[in-house]
């Protein structure tokens, strides 16, 4: 029974760092942008516009396609949450995996610099209660990149005159 105590409290501590490097990590970089390119892959900017001629410019529409998509997922993978029968509600993806995995930091960090929206958890207060700062903090980064997407997508793509949707 110790042994069991003990290594039940080990994985408690260590199993958002795990499954976020070896779990999380590689969904969100390779299997949804895999998910991504296979459900694009016979989009075709042209359905919008017939001026698209040159194929320079349709990859670089059917690129700002991907990435509204990419995004748009994963918006939804993070407000995600599963349930148990007598267990609450918990997101799908660990809290605590975007605070001790390196790897999905590291990724997050990039996708950020990438796409102009830093990311940067802001450290624990009083306020706030724990990891659900840490949730809401990835829901509202992941919204404000799609925001971004979508005005690209809506000005390069649909050759809308809209006023952009804007950054809180």
């Amino acid at each position: 029974k110790k042994y069991w105590t003990t290594s039940d409290n080990w994985w408690n501590r260590y199993k958002a760092e795990w499954i976020g490097d070896f779990f999380f990590y590689p969904l969100f970089q390779d299997a949804l942008f895999e998910f991504v390119m296979k459900c694009t892959h016979p989009y075709d900017a042209k359905a919008y516009n017939d001026e698209v001629t040159s194929d320079e410019r349709k990859e670089y529409e059917q690129h700002i396609t991907r990435e509204l998509f990419y995004f748009s997922a994963l918006k939804q993978i993070l407000y995600e949450e599963v349930s148990f029968q007598r267990a609450r509600s918990q997101p799908l993806i660990l809290d605590q995996a975007f605070v001790k995995s390196e790897c999905t930091q590291q990724f997050f960090a990039y996708l950020g610099n990438q796409h102009g929206v830093d990311w940067a958890i802001p450290p624990n207060d009083k306020r706030k209660r724990g990891r659900l700062h840490v949730r809401q903090y990835a829901r509202e980064w992941t919204e404000k990149v799609l925001k971004r997407k979508i005005n690209v997508f809506k000005k390069e793509v649909m050759r809308m005159k809209v006023n952009p949707v804007k950054d809180n």
